[in-house]
């Protein structure tokens, strides 16, 4: 079903010019074919791991910012239930299609617990990490997604999709992006399907059980790793105490306002946080 919403054009119709920009690549897989964004030129490359359900378009902001002078790639949402085994062989499937040997990872709520595990399984490909607006990734997690996953079952999508848009407006306020934000959600809520939804979970539920952390992993990775929050993230702020005992010599940045949507709320302040940490000296 073709959508019915639209995105202002708020500034300058950033989106449409961000589409035309930026046209999707497939990246070829076993079992199918996994669409991605490859963005400017630059010494270092960023990867960028999106949030759920909202995709690589997500970074267009970041993307548009800093593709001066960073070679960029972001992926969709997987395009069926995936493994952290088969998520981890993707990612260097497409760092090695690119001729890509290591890369800053950042990895943005969902995207969070992905960047996470393959930092702990392929370090040797990660200059740094930035852990933005996620919680740590662990078993606990798993119980929380069961749970979703059984009130997803049960609910018919249109009610999903009222839940859905009013979770995502939650932090609409005192944002020039406000407007920009709202149609920008709205947009990927008038096309969800329960089938996608589901299998998402079900990828997290997978990924929360398997993952174990390993405090020894990143003992010898020279690396810096950066935490980001913001004061009124009612998700991840309230445990970013957990982030920072496990990634202990972790920098860490806490914005005062966006919630759960800093980087699309208030993009100018989130871009220059991440440029500053990216062009410090080691």
């Amino acid at each position: 079903m073709k959508s019915t919403y639209s995105i202002p054009t708020h500034p300058s119709g950033i989106l449409p010019k961000f589409r035309a920009a930026h046209p999707y690549r497939q990246l070829e897989l076993d079992d199918g074919s996994w669409r991605y964004i490859a963005a400017g030129s630059g010494r270092k490359t960023l990867l960028l791991l999106p949030g759920a359900f909202v995709g690589a378009e997500m970074w267009l902001h970041l993307i548009t910012s800093l593709q001066d002078r960073y070679r960029i790639l972001t992926l969709d949402n997987p395009p069926k239930a995936i493994t952290l085994a088969e998520m981890n062989a993707a990612l260097v499937r497409l760092l090695d299609n690119e001729n890509i040997q290591r890369i800053t990872l950042l990895g943005y709520s969902a995207g969070g617990g992905l960047a996470q595990a393959f930092m702990q399984s392929h370090s040797d490909r990660v200059e740094d990490l930035i852990l933005s607006h996620c919680t740590p990734l662990s078993a606990d997690a798993a119980h929380r997604l069961d749970r979703m996953a059984g009130l997803l079952k049960l609910l018919p999508i249109p009610f999903i999709r009222v839940l859905f848009k009013k979770r995502s407006s939650r932090y609409l306020s005192n944002s020039a992006w406000a407007d920009f934000t709202r149609a920008f959600f709205a947009e990927r809520i008038a096309t969800l399907k329960k089938e996608d939804l589901l299998l998402f979970v079900q990828s997290g539920v997978e990924a929360a059980r398997t993952f174990q952390f390993d405090s020894q992993a990143l003992q010898n990775w020279a690396g810096r790793i950066l935490l980001m929050s913001s004061k009124d993230d009612a998700t991840t702020f309230p445990r970013l105490d957990e982030m920072q005992v496990r990634y202990r010599s972790a920098q860490t940045h806490v914005f005062e306002q966006g919630g759960h949507h800093t980087l699309l709320l208030f993009p100018e302040i989130y871009n220059s946080t991440l440029a500053g940490f990216l062009e410090a000296l080691p």
